[in-house]
C-alpha cells in the first residue's frame, strides 16, 4: 500500500505548495477517511456528472462532460476536499485502479481564481518529486503543448523507495489533470505507459 499512499500524496502536494493548504481525504463510499490536518473541511457533497462504462473485456471508460479516459479495469472514485488560502475550498477527484504492483490514476483539481497554468504544472511536478524519501532517478522530464495546453511528462523512480512513477501533467485553464501509473517493481515500458496516457481525451 506504500506506493498507493505516495501516489495520492504526490497528486495533492502540488496544491499544497501553491497555497499552503491542508487536506481531508475521503473515499466515495465513505468508509475510509484520512486527515492531514484537523482544520480541513468535509468533502463537498456534489460530485461531477460522471459515467463509468464497461468498454472492451475488462476495460472501463470514465467519462464526464469535460474528458474521458479508458482504464484497464474498473477504477475507484475518490474525492478530496482541500482548504486553500483564505478559507477557499477546492476539490480533487481521483479515479484509481489498484492492480497490486501497479496503480493507474487520473486525478484532477480545479483551482480557484485565475492561476497560471504553467505554474500549476511546475508546482505539481515539484510535489511529485518531493514524495520520494531520497533523490529519485529521473528518466524523463519534458515540457510540451498538448492540444494547445501546457503539459509535462515526468518519469521518476527509486529502488530504495520501491516507487516508480510515470506522470503526464496537463493544465487546462484553472484545472490540473494528472494521469499516472505507479509501479513498485521497476520503470514500465514506454509504449505501455503511452497507451494509457493516449486514451485520455478532452471534449470540446
Amino acid at each position: 500500500m506504500k506506493h498507493f499512499i505516495h501516489l495520492t500524496l504526490a497528486a495533492l502536494l502540488g496544491t499544497w505548495l501553491w497555497t499552503g493548504s491542508s487536506c481531508k481525504s475521503s473515499s466515495e463510499n465513505g468508509k475510509t477517511t484520512t486527515n492531514a490536518d484537523s482544520s480541513a473541511v468535509a468533502a463537498l457533497d456534489t460530485p461531477p456528472r460522471m459515467k463509468l462504462t464497461p468498454t472492451n473485456g475488462n476495460q472501463y471508460t470514465v467519462e464526464t462532460q469535460a474528458f474521458s479516459l479508458v482504464f484497464p479495469a474498473e477504477p475507484r472514485h475518490q474525492i478530496d476536499t482541500l482548504m486553500l488560502a483564505k478559507g477557499v475550498k477546492a476539490q480533487s477527484h481521483a479515479y484509481l485502479l489498484d492492480l497490486g504492483s501497479q496503480i493507474f490514476a487520473l486525478i484532477y483539481i480545479d483551482y480557484p481564481g485565475k492561476p497560471q497554468p504553467q505554474q500549476i504544472i511546475e508546482e505539481a511536478k515539484a510535489g511529485i518529486l518531493s514524495s520520494f524519501y531520497g533523490e529519485p532517478v529521473i528518466r524523463k522530464d519534458s515540457s510540451f503543448e498538448w492540444q494547445g495546453h501546457p503539459a509535462i511528462e515526468l518519469t521518476a523512480g527509486s529502488t530504495k523507495d520501491g516507487l516508480f512513477l510515470h506522470y503526464r501533467l496537463l493544465a487546462v485553464g484553472p484545472r490540473l489533470y494528472q494521469i499516472a501509473i505507479s509501479s513498485t517493481d521497476d520503470f514500465l515500458e514506454e509504449d505501455y505507459v503511452q497507451d494509457f496516457f493516449n486514451h485520455f481525451q478532452l471534449k470540446k
